[in-house]
């Protein structure tokens, strides 16, 4: 896998931006989960945690 060498370029926006986020299955790998701002694993009704999935389909983008 590569990350283009964007990975720390991710780190710095995230704690910049102090936005939460989660993951899918692939992309576990990339950022760590002991981040202050990661929320889980988004994979649809499979998602952990549990409420996870209607957190982030009931995310309002404005």
């Amino acid at each position: 896998m590569t990350n283009y060498g964007l990975t720390s370029v991710l780190y710095d926006f995230l704690n910049k931006s102090n936005i939460p986020f989660a993951t899918t299955p692939m992309d576990k790998g990339v950022i760590s989960e002991a981040h202050p701002n990661y929320l889980g694993i988004y994979n649809g009704i499979n998602s952990s945690p549990a409420n996870l999935k209607e957190q982030i389909e009931g995310a309002v983008w404005s």
